[in-house]
């Protein structure tokens, strides 16, 4: 954790993850996430890769702007959760611009959910 000039955010340079398990998950329309924060950076965007590392899919490629600002990213994961898979993640990993991010916030939604 870090203080910014968007508040106390966590700041990543590598992976972070959002664990969680859908064993009891038995179908879904589509999941999207929602990243709140910016790229730690006085001069350039960030680029991130979010994902499921469970099986390898997700956006090579969401960018964040590094104005001081909070900036909300919406990112469109398809399927890439498995139903009935008991613990995967939502990983998110900066690789690009400034390969910084402060996370204020992230969520995770699965639309049209059936349990």
């Amino acid at each position: 954790m870090t203080n910014d000039p968007i508040g106390i955010v966590a700041s990543i340079s590598g992976t972070w993850q959002l664990m969680m398990g859908l064993q009891d998950l038995v179908d879904y329309d589509y999941a999207t996430v929602c990243i709140e924060g910016r790229s730690i950076s006085v001069g350039s965007s960030a680029t991130m890769e979010v994902s499921n590392p469970l099986n390898g899919c997700g956006v090579p490629d969401a960018q964040i702007s590094h104005s001081w600002e909070v900036h909300k990213v919406g990112v469109d994961l398809g399927n890439c959760l498995v139903p009935g898979a008991a613990t995967q993640a939502v990983r998110i990993d900066p690789w690009g611009g400034s390969g910084k991010v402060g996370l204020k916030r992230v969520r995770v939604t699965l639309h049209g959910a059936v349990y």
